[in-house]
């Protein structure tokens, strides 16, 4: 479970890990340029959010793993930016 912004940051670290052993080069790329925007809170987590869609979209979200970090970084991610 993700319970703050630490939690959520370890598990995209996990994610990119995973994806790269995948050969996602692609998402990794994108989900590591978002990790490194420094704006404003909200932005980040809006942009982090946007990647996780597409790796949820790409052909490697059948992959378990990929499943198991997606779906609650997505779910912490609309409840910080609906609070």
């Amino acid at each position: 479970m993700i319970n703050n912004n630490s939690d959520l940051y370890a598990v995209l670290d996990e994610l990119v890990s995973v994806l790269a052993e995948l050969g996602a080069s692609e998402l990794v790329s994108a989900l590591e340029t978002s990790l490194g925007i420094s704006s404003l809170p909200g932005e980040v987590l809006g942009e982090i959010r946007i990647r996780l869609i597409r790796v949820r979209e790409s052909p490697f979200f059948e992959n378990s793993t990929v499943q198991s970090k997606v779906s609650p970084c997505i779910k912490y991610i609309d409840q910080v930016l609906d609070s």
